[in-house]
């Protein structure tokens, strides 16, 4: 266990007892030899396949058939409207895509429909089995009870009429499964995840196992649905069972995140937090953690926290034996002491703190220390959009206080572009630039929380912000690479480059991207190649670059980092040998360089750590198959990093259609944060972990217990576009109100939407709803708007996306997600008559579910 590789002093239980999961029908269906005549007994045999549901859920039901007769496929459909027909696409042996079968269309009555010598012969047909509606333009998919998905095809399996199916139980004890059936032959497990491009570079298949009958394996590592089939000679059984793994002691110590190096229980109560507990800084340096943990414990408990030095029941104490980055906590019944030797060290000890006293506000009693395994640990983040209107300073601050600093992140790359207001070349920045002030607010935020702040400025390939101001810049017209010869080009960035370093406080580092650099000589015509360049190899160009870039920083005390890819053979340093600059560079100026990876193609540590470079692993976004081995290297990289080319990452719906902005969304951020940390929770899949701590603290960050709230008022409403909801309040009085509630839209037209929210002028969803108080004395008041993946998302939203930045997510209210948003009452003292919702979007409905608020007492006269 990963537990027991840290040295960790826990008490893990025995295996749970054996019990059996409960299994859905499988995606495998028997197919019988029949006539085309529909009295023929053998239709009574067929299995009938009636559910079928489109993107959004909705479903129709018809009684659908199919059957074999010779080298003919039957098709009987009965209780179809006019508007609807049969789609059935059968796939060639071994044939991957639909594209590449055969297509059956099917109206009332029997269809037959000749299949060609290789397919009928086969013993198995793969088929995807669809309804058309034309009346409301949506395919509907076969669901047998487990989840119809348009990518997935049936298995159809002929086989004798005296040959049963065999049998199929799923049992486990939380570390183990077993199947039992009487087929001796293998059985095949496979992890039903998303459908993930069969191009992607470097994507792992899904979890697959074979095993004997009655012979108990390894649990799946990954929480989600699992298909299983079982062959009993040419019989098939097929199920499919919802698993969430046990792997919180992989994850967590004492509810801490990630688990420390050294956890020791003591024998003692444990320590309650209350009104009357206290807490104090005992060193100037601690302050600041000590105000971060007093308001974190408001947010998680509702317990206001003094400070108080006379008798402090939680202190913050130096300890200078403690590495700069380390802390300690001594847990008691009656006080909690947190030692450190830095402000670095009181933040991180105040953050396992407040993970230790949890959302039921009781700490166990232990002693804790704990240290980074990765020193260096980075999160870029482009905060100019590529598209859409700019970020608002406030909402990157609030991201940064939220999650970046709580996720254990030291030092922050913000790639600016045009998003700020030049002095040296205003000709660059977007009319809705930040300020130098809202620049200084921002980095003052992320400093007083121990973050280190880096600009960057990529050059030359993605320069199009550049030279859409200055085309002449453009290396061969090509509007996204620079001229790194061009005379003006390097005393423009220059420029850049000092000006940046002014306003960031003079940083060790400025990034300097030089990633994707790729001339396109050999596609132009002669006539627009550049002269300057054309007949030198490129590797010599980017080598030179990079060399000019090194002396130019070094004379205003900065050194460079850069992405890696260029430098690699077999990535992107392929192309025209551009790799060969990583040994054209002086050895002395290597070091110099800490170069960051973004992905898992090529060896970046491997080819350029003996070079001499400090390699900084790296990833951009967050997925399974690119997180493996920082354990094994944690002791021979500079640092980890996390990339988000994405400016508002606290949210799960912006910037494009699909799960894949979920690999930008902000609880990646805290997990990889966490696994910087402590590399070994990197063996936990990601979706698994995400699950494992949906009640985390740290994975709430909507969460608000500044007062608690009661139902008032039961809803079940759903508004759509100008739709409105008035609840009658009758003068009631309180300080806080919440509604619990979610969103449902098609998922089909995620596109759309995603296209319709990059036009939105404030950036973390689409407005679905809003909301106004109305009170008894005529006034009124607007408590803001409800986003698209902000403060609500789909009822059906699983994984990642399902967790919202300003949202707590429910599951008491008859949906499968429901979200629960908060709001004060700007005027608390006023009587309420009445809350006025009302739906803002054509395309998505919002579900209204409950009403709550914290009332206050009437105030006497």
């Amino acid at each position: 266990m990963i537990a027991a590789a840290l040295g960790l002093t826990l008490s893990i239980g025995a295996h749970a007892a054996d019990r059996t999961l409960p299994t859905q029908p499988g995606h495998a269906v028997r197919l019988v030899e029949c006539t085309d005549q529909s009295r023929s007994k053998c239709w009574s045999k067929a299995p009938e396949l009636k559910r079928f549901v489109d993107s959004r859920g909705n479903a129709r039901t018809i009684r659908l058939q199919l059957a074999q007769s010779g080298p003919n496929l039957m098709v009987r459909a009965r209780g179809l409207s006019s508007e609807q027909t049969v789609e059935i696409v059968v796939r060639r042996p071994k044939a991957m895509i639909p594209s590449d079968s055969q297509l059956v269309r099917a109206g009332p009555g029997i269809t037959t429909h000749p299949l060609e010598a290789a397919t009928h012969s086969a013993t198995e047909l793969q088929m995807h089995v669809q309804l058309w509606d034309g009346s409301t333009h949506t395919m509907h998919t076969w669901d047998p009870g487990s989840g119809g998905r348009a990518s997935e095809p049936i298995t159809f399996w002929k086989s004798a009429a005296g040959n049963p199916a065999p049998s199929l139980t799923v049992h486990t004890n939380g570390d183990e499964w077993w199947i039992e059936t009487e087929s001796t032959e293998p059985i095949e497990i496979r992890h039903r995840r998303p459908i993930l491009p069969s191009s992607g570079r470097g994507i792992t298949p899904p979890w697959s196992h074979s095993t004997p009958a009655n012979t108990r394996f390894a649990a799946p590592p990954h929480a989600g649905d699992y298909g299983i089939l079982v062959r009993s000679g040419t019989a098939l059984n097929a199920a499919i069972v919802n698993w969430t793994p046990s792997v919180e002691p992989d994850l967590t110590a004492l509810g801490i995140h990630p688990p420390p190096q050294s956890v020791t229980p003591v024998s003692e109560p444990a320590f309650e937090l209350s009104q009357a507990t206290t807490i104090c800084a005992s060193a100037t340096h601690q302050t600041g953690a000590a105000e971060w943990l007093g308001a974190e414990l408001a947010r998680l408990t509702a317990i206001q926290v003094k400070n108080d030095c006379s008798k402090p029941s939680i202190l913050f104490e130096d300890d200078q034996g403690l590495g700069p980055e380390a802390y300690a906590i001594s847990a008691r019944s009656g006080a909690i002491r947190i030692l450190s030797s830095s402000d670095s060290g009181a933040r991180y000890g105040a953050i396992a703190t407040a993970d230790l006293i949890g959302l039921d506000a009781t700490a166990e009693a232990a002693d804790i220390r704990d240290a980074p395994s990765i020193a260096r640990r980075i999160l870029f983040h482009e905060v100019s959009p590529q598209s859409g209107p700019m970020v608002r300073p406030e909402q990157t601050i609030e991201f940064i206080e939220r999650v970046v600093a709580r996720a254990r992140f030291n030092t922050l790359i913000l790639e600016m572009k045009g998003g700020l207001k030049y002095q040296s070349h205003p000709e660059l920045s977007r009319s809705d630039a930040w300020t130098r002030d809202d620049l200084a607010r921002v980095i003052g935020t992320a400093q007083r929380h121990g973050i280190t702040v880096i600009p960057s400025i990529n050059s030359p390939a993605h320069a199009n912000w550049i030279t859409a101001a200055h085309p002449e810049l453009m290396e061969e017209s090509t509007q996204t690479l620079l001229c790194t010869r061009h005379p003006k080009t390097r005393q423009l960035l220059t420029n850049l480059y000092e000006e940046l370093h002014e306003l960031f406080g003079q940083p060790e580092f400025i990034h300097i991207g030089h990633d994707e650099v790729r001339w396109r000589t050999r596609w132009k015509h002669e006539s627009q190649r550049c002269p300057r360049c054309a007949s030198t190899p490129r590797w010599s160009l980017l080598a030179d670059d990079l060399i000019w870039a090194h002396d130019t920083l070094a004379s205003i005390g900065a050194k460079p980092m850069i992405w890696s890819d260029m430098l690699v053979p077999g990535w992107h340093g392929s192309w025209n040998q551009m790799y060969r600059a990583a040994r054209r560079i002086p050895e002395e100026l290597r070091p110099d360089f800490h170069v960051i990876s973004w992905g898992r193609t090529g060896d970046s540590v491997g080819t350029l750590t003996p070079l001499g470079y400090a390699v900084i692993r790296g990833n951009t976004g967050y997925a399974d198959w690119k997180r493996p081995g920082l354990h094994a290297l944690s002791r021979g990289v500079a640092g980890e990093a996390l990339a988000l080319f994405n400016a508002a990452p606290w949210s799960s719906f912006q910037g494009t259609s699909g799960p894949t902005r979920d690999y930008h969304h902000w609880t990646n951020v805290a997990l990889a944060g966490a696994t910087a940390w402590n590399p070994a929770i990197e063996a936990v899949p990601i979706d698994t972990s995400i699950d494992a701590l949906r009640d985390h603290p740290a994975y709430r960050p909507g969460l608000q217990r500044g007062s608690n709230t009661r139902s008032i008022v039961n809803l079940n409403a759903s508004l759509s576009e100008g739709e409105v909801s008035r609840i009658e309040l009758n003068g009631a009085r309180f300080e806080r109100i919440a509604l619990l509630q979610a969103a449902d839209y098609d998922l089909s037209t995620l596109g759309a939407l995603a296209k319709a929210n990059r036009s939105e002028r404030k950036w973390g969803g689409l407005t679905v709803g809003s909301a106004t108080l109305e009170y008894t004395d005529g006034s009124v008041a607007k408590l803001g708007p409800v986003r698209l993946g902000m403060h609500t998302e789909h009822h059906r939203r699983t994984g990642r996306g399902s967790l919202l930045f300003k949202a707590s997510q429910h599951q008491r209210s008859g949906l499968e997600n429901a979200y629960l948003v908060e709001w004060a009452n700007p005027h608390p003292d006023r009587p309420v008559k009445a809350l006025r919702l009302r739906g803002e979007h054509l395309g998505i409905q919002w579900l209204l579910k409950e009403l709550q608020a914290a009332s206050t007492p009437p105030t006497k006269n």
